[in-house]
């Protein structure tokens, strides 16, 4: 008699376990939903990101290759001197720009953590 309500208790337990599973299941099959235009903006707000990027990365090297240039000229140096100082102007400021992008991208990654 005890064997039998122990093994009714057991399919009893095993089908409760099996309803909180689906009831899982439930609420991660309808949560992106909810979040699918959050999610549309912030890959929208990356991409936008990135292009901004870019667009400084090459206005930064073109400033700095003719910034070098006219100081390059205007001191009479050779070519391969302007040429030289150009891409040392553009190395640092590249390493300055990626310094500050990874920054950013920290401040964003801390901003998402604490408001989801």
């Amino acid at each position: 008699m005890n064997e039998h309500k122990d093994f009714d208790r057991l399919i009893r337990n095993a089908f409760d376990d099996m309803r909180v599973s689906e009831k899982r299941k439930e609420v991660f099959i309808v949560e992106p939903f909810y979040d699918r235009k959050k999610l549309l903006r912030i890959s929208k707000e990356k991409k936008e990101r990135k292009v901004i990027m870019v667009m400084t990365t090459l206005a930064v090297i073109l400033f700095n290759y003719a910034m070098s240039f006219l100081l390059g000229v205007a001191a009479a140096l050779p070519l391969w001197a302007v040429n030289l100082t150009a891409v040392l102007f553009i190395i640092v400021s590249l390493s300055v720009i990626i310094l500050f992008y990874g920054l950013n991208k920290l401040h964003i990654n801390h901003k998402e953590a604490l408001y989801p």
